[in-house]
């Protein structure tokens, strides 16, 4: 929320600004660093709102919008590096089909060594 609307009526064009300037931008892959493009959110004021409706100046816009997506790629980079490490620190068990067959080979070899030890007293 950029600025203050109590009606319907859209006169400004600020969704269409943060869309093109924020997300737009930051989905395409600019690989040619060469062309100078107008940077929409490089002003202190909204096109056609006056100041007295501003909550969040354009640039103020721009500013948060990167530390989200640093605390964002901080947090997704946090968490892929913590889903990599447990599936390192769990590669050591064996499949649970493993593990049930050898509780009941276990439990098979008790019954059969207790029978043994029985018929030998």
């Amino acid at each position: 929320m950029a600025v203050i609307r109590l009606d319907d009526g859209d006169t400004d064009n600020i969704e269409k600004t943060l869309a093109v300037a924020l997300i737009d931008s930051s989905s395409s892959n600019v690989t040619d660093r060469s062309i100078t493009t107008i940077d929409l959110l490089a002003s202190s004021t909204w096109e056609k709102v006056p100041s007295s409706k501003t909550l969040i100046t354009p640039v103020q816009c721009k500013s948060l919008w990167r530390q989200f997506k640093t605390e964002i790629e901080y947090s997704v980079s946090q968490a892929i590096s913590a889903q990599e490490a447990n599936k390192r620190n769990n590669n050591w068990l064996p499949p649970p089909w493993a593990i049930l067959a050898l509780i009941i080979l276990l439990n098979s070899s008790m019954t059969l060594l207790r029978c043994t030890s029985i018929e030998l007293i």
